[in-house]
């Protein structure tokens, strides 16, 4: 199966699954609840790969949807799952 970075075009529509990197640090990690959102992909994009500093963890930028704006989905607490052409991706990062 290929990696969702050799499949993911510019104008594709996909819903995208993560856990937020702004939760709370006193809870439990089975309490983290994920978020979904509806996304599309466009130039300005992108998959980092290597993190911007010790306190942050790889991360995809994305379009959402219905808040109309540029938002981040990180692999800090767990993978992020994308849902592209009715195929799920698992984006780990490392």
């Amino acid at each position: 199966m290929k990696k969702i970075e050799e499949v993911i075009k510019n104008g594709d529509k996909f819903k995208i699954t993560f856990y937020p990197q702004n939760i709370n640090f006193d809870v439990d990690e089975h309490q983290v609840q994920s978020t979904t959102r509806f996304a599309k992909w466009d130039s300005d994009c992108f998959f980092k790969l290597q993190p911007t500093t010790k306190k942050t963890a790889p991360y995809i930028k994305f379009f959402d949807v219905k808040n109309d704006q540029y938002r981040t989905a990180t692999t800090k607490h767990r993978a992020v799952s994308i849902f592209l052409n009715n195929q799920n991706y698992v984006w780990k990062a490392y």
